[in-house]
């Protein structure tokens, strides 16, 4: 890679790393209008957050502020605008945490310097049901002396500001003020641990929280050593340890009461178990074997407009073809698909080059001096994740989430899956399980070769 690339490509990571992205002038638009001199230094982390208000509230019930009544919940505020390219990329991240964190007590609300006529429009083009705050006095901008747009706030159910930052770094903050555990190793004892009762909603709560934060490259054996307490004497030849059958195997044992039982279990995945575990696929299928989408599920969920989980719901829960069918009728859902279709497949495209050029061993093999510059103009990301020499390019940045090395893989054929069922679900064709598979297979073969014609 031409180290003038590299370069580039660093400062943009550091910046977003930094919390405060930046572009162009021409990109971005007018920096903030400038704050009163005692508010410069903007709110403090730890302290009493502003009060966060609009003149105007979009996508609230009879236009009235979704922050009346926040008792029990925390809330993310998202300085934003259609002028503004980074807050523009940022908002389906935003989007998502709406939908993933709201039914958990997260109130998810966008704050604008524009007026409601000016963001109407784009709101709906993009099927954007996120609260929206329109500001053009700036009352609102100015109260948190905003250093750079896109900028995220995250306040707690107290009041207390807990984050202040760019919007790719937010989830884990909104996680603190919901008190949800995030680590999948920490996440998958917690259902191991509720499926032992008969509370049949925490499980199932256990695993759908599970299944967000699960990785296709899980260190099994570790967990397992954790579980388990103390290391196991390894046999000269440790065995080969399925990790799907024995996880499947751990449930009843995890269930009694007879330590010994448990352990027999938990030991052969601490002594040989896979160390590259691909735990998102595996308890995605076991959710939709233990929780299949119900007609109830979905209709809320359409109703709602949460178009996001609607199509995790079709893909992971083992949906009936009765619900696909369904789901195909409805003119929102449909609009939705047709808006994101072509976004999802080229966040797919672009983790392909990212998996087979960026992160490959050497990088950017095969591409001469020539290509390169063709090639990053192409790929077009909003940031990377880089080592601490400055050296490797550790994730990349994309559709508002960073992709490492391992979770490459996974994070293709999540997406090409998705755009798959989006088409099937256009088409009015529905499609399940293994001919979602083969299609996303054919898909993504198609792209790479492509690909290799290029580069």
């Amino acid at each position: 890679m031409r180290a003038e690339t590299r370069v580039r490509f660093v400062a943009l990571t550091v910046l977003l790393l930094a919390g405060v992205s930046r572009a162009r002038a021409d990109e971005m638009g007018d920096p903030p209008a400038a704050a009163p001199a005692e508010a410069a230094a903007g709110p403090v982390v730890g302290e009493k957050a502003p009060t966060v208000s609009a003149s105007v509230w979009l996508n609230t019930e009879g236009g009235k502020s979704p922050l009346e009544d926040l008792e029990g919940k925390a809330v993310l505020v998202e300085f934003w605008g259609t002028w503004c390219g980074p807050c523009v990329r940022a908002m389906p991240h935003i989007q998502a945490l709406h939908e993933r964190y709201g039914p958990r007590g997260l109130v998810v609300v966008g704050i604008t310097r524009e007026t409601a006529d000016q963001v109407k429009g784009y709101l709906a083009e993009n099927k954007y049901t996120m609260p929206i705050g329109c500001d053009p006095e700036q009352t609102c901008v100015k109260a948190y002396a905003l250093k750079g747009w896109p900028s995220t706030f995250v306040i707690g159910k107290d009041g207390i500001l807990l984050y202040a930052s760019s919007p790719y770094g937010a989830e884990a903050a909104v996680e603190q003020a919901l008190g949800l555990e995030s680590g999948p190793a920490a996440l998958l004892t917690g259902w191991l641990d509720a499926a032992k009762g008969s509370d049949t909603e925490a499980t199932r709560q256990a695993l759908e929280r599970l299944s967000e934060k699960a990785t296709g490259c899980f260190d099994l054996k570790a967990w397992a050593l954790g579980a388990l307490g103390a290391e196991p004497a390894t046999p000269a030849a440790p065995p080969k340890v399925d990790g799907a059958k024995a996880l499947d195997g751990l449930v009843p044992a995890w269930k009694g009461t007879d330590a010994a039982k448990r352990a027999a279990a938990l030991t052969p995945l601490a002594q040989g178990g896979p160390t590259d575990f691909d735990l998102k696929t595996w308890v995605r299928t076991a959710l939709g074997k233990a929780f299949p989408l119900t007609k109830a599920e979905l209709t809320a969920a359409l109703d709602a407009g949460r178009f996001g989980p609607v199509l995790d719901m079709l893909l992971y829960r083992n949906a009936a073809t009765a619900l696909f069918t369904q789901a195909s009728k409805h003119g929102g859902f449909v609009s939705w698909c047709k808006s994101k279709r072509d976004d999802v497949r080229a966040d797919a495209r672009r983790g392909l080059m990212a998996q087979h050029w960026v992160f490959a061993d050497p990088p950017m093999n095969g591409i001469d001096e020539a290509t390169n510059e063709k090639f990053w103009a192409d790929f077009s990301v909003s940031g990377m994740a880089m080592s601490a020499d400055k050296k490797a390019i550790l994730g990349v940045l994309l559709g508002g989430q960073m992709v490492l090395k391992a979770d490459a893989p996974a994070y293709v054929r999540d997406h090409l899956a998705q755009f798959v069922v989006m088409t099937s679900v256009i088409d009015g064709k529905p499609l399940k399980g293994a001919a979602i598979a083969a299609e996303a297979k054919k898909e993504q073969d198609a792209i790479l070769a492509d690909l290799k014609r290029k580069y």
